[in-house]
């Protein structure tokens, strides 16, 4: 990779750096040991500091333990961007929520936690009274904007009944166009 491409994504130097250092291919680690070691950092992380070792000397081993692996370049970069939580692949976790349902987004905003997304999802009362207060803020809206745009009473017009017609003076397309292109010019230069 070019120097100027990985500026600013250290998990891209870590792995330009590494690919004069460590061999290219797989290391061999599997998904459940790669858990199990970032499960260990957690742990360290959220441990009392009285507990044993100091914090500073149980995170040396972790990493200690990280480096003997020895993982590929590749695999170098995917740990750097997994700890430090900026995998940059594209989308983000409210993007896989839309995927999953168009509600989950606004549900994990609210509340934080996977676990509150998914038995929201899966319970069909909260689903059928999510649905209603959104089909009533809906219709609520629908009479907002109805009753903006068309003042009066609100009742339906019916045939036979007396409707009071829209007036307007008379004018020409071309009338229009220039008075259209008037303020569209007079809104450009503001």
């Amino acid at each position: 990779a070019d120097a100027g491409d990985i500026v600013g994504d250290l998990g891209c130097v870590v792995a330009h750096v590494c690919a004069e250092r460590t061999s290219a291919g797989g290391s061999g680690v599997t998904l459940k040991k790669m858990n199990a070691l970032l499960d260990d950092l957690c742990a360290i992380r959220t441990s009392d500091a009285g507990a044993g070792a100091s914090k500073k000397s149980r995170r040396s081993g972790w990493f200690r333990n990280l480096l003997s692996l020895d993982l590929s370049p590749v695999e170098h970069k995917w740990t750097v961007r997994i700890l430090l939580q900026r995998l940059e692949v594209g989308f983000g976790h409210l993007s896989v929520f839309a995927h999953v349902h168009p509600w989950a987004p606004d549900v994990y905003s609210s509340h934080r936690t996977l676990k509150f997304v998914c038995d929201c999802l899966a319970d069909t009362k909260w689903m059928d009274a999510r649905g209603d207060r959104l089909r009533a803020a809906a219709e609520r809206d629908a009479d907002v904007l109805r009753l903006r745009h068309l003042p009066g009473p609100v009742a339906p017009i019916v045939p036979g009944s007396a409707a009071e017609p829209m007036l307007a003076q008379k004018t020409t397309a071309r009338d229009v166009l220039y008075d259209l292109t008037a303020r569209h010019r007079a809104h450009a230069a503001a």
